[in-house]
């Protein structure tokens, strides 16, 4: 499920720049803004799922008491459960952010000339340039573009990872107490 999960919402990642063919020169920053509420949906529904099965379903089957019957205490294994959670839900974090920079990267498209003169980057004579040039011109670019782009989705996926730690801390409380669809709709009615 969570494999799953996770490719449908880079799926919905990388469709984003199809959905948005009505806003003629402001593809980028939709696509950067469905990219990061994406990241931040999917990150709290996979940590609450997670959080939700793996605890309720370790004292249904009577493995928690295996575990707890050797010198652990309770703290630690809440604990454990909750940074289990947190790794494989930042793993999700962190591709879906790859898919992300990579989408915004395709939306782009390749730099031309004209681009490069829109970021600042102008060649005074296009017909004297030298290989050269143009490399130190696409060396700018691509520098331009990871700080800019890749930063602001960086800053997004991190935000959207605090707000992922809480919930998930959230989360694994409430599912030392109720079943899983209780947790999910208190921690729906919280976020």
């Amino acid at each position: 499920l969570f494999y799953i999960l996770v490719f449908f919402f880079s799926a919905v990642i990388f469709l984003s720049k199809e959905f948005t063919f009505f806003c003629f020169d402001h593809q980028l920053p939709i696509i950067k803004e469905v990219a990061i509420a994406t990241i931040g949906i999917a990150g709290i529904l996979l940590s609450v799922l997670l959080a939700g099965t793996t605890i309720t379903a370790d004292v249904e089957r009577k493995t928690s008491m295996t575990i707890l019957s050797k010198p652990i205490s309770k703290g630690q294994f809440i604990t454990g459960k909750y940074f289990g959670v947190l790794l494989t839900v930042i793993s999700a974090v962190f591709f879906l952010s790859l898919t992300t920079v990579m989408t915004l990267w395709l939306a782009e498209g390749k730099p031309n000339v004209e681009s490069l003169s829109e970021h600042g980057l102008h060649l005074k004579n296009i017909s004297q340039a030298t290989a050269e040039d143009v490399n130190s011109l696409y060396e700018n670019y691509i520098y331009e573009y990871l700080k800019t782009t890749v930063v602001g989705v960086l800053k997004g996926a991190s935000l959207c990872a605090f707000q992922i730690f809480l919930m998930s801390a959230l989360s694994v409380a409430l599912s030392l107490f109720f079943s899983l669809t209780v947790n999910a709709g208190i921690c729906l009615l919280v976020f």
